[in-house]
């Protein structure tokens, strides 16, 4: 049975025709998602998905539809953890030094 994916987008860029182009020349079906228009609605669900590839321009917009799929069980990449966590620089920080993992130190206030 043929795999269908989503793409949630907010622009399709370069790298968004490159996957679509991809996915047709492999028989692929990638049904393209705008994310200014979907309708996140608890009741249904947003498609039947294999899986998601969320390529938002805004990260609250990306983690939304992440978390929304995330509930109906579709799988994404990336995974609304990964966003949650790399999106939020302060997250990423704390969770680098927890790791030992060094990194540059911050010059300018963390709020103006």
């Amino acid at each position: 049975m043929a795999k269908r994916l989503g793409m949630v987008y907010s622009r399709i860029r370069t790298d968004e025709k490159m996957l679509l182009d991809a996915a047709q020349k492999k028989g692929i079906a990638l049904e393209p998602l705008f994310d200014d228009e979907i309708v996140l609605d608890i009741d249904s669900p947003l498609g039947q998905y294999d899986a998601i590839l969320e390529r938002s321009i805004s990260y609250t917009r990306g983690l939304y539809a992440l978390k929304f799929l995330k509930h109906q069980g579709v799988p994404a990449v990336n995974r609304y953890e990964v966003v949650n966590l790399c999106g939020d620089k302060i997250l990423t920080s704390l969770r680098l030094q927890e790791a030992g993992i060094p990194t540059p130190r911050r010059l300018e206030p963390l709020f103006y």
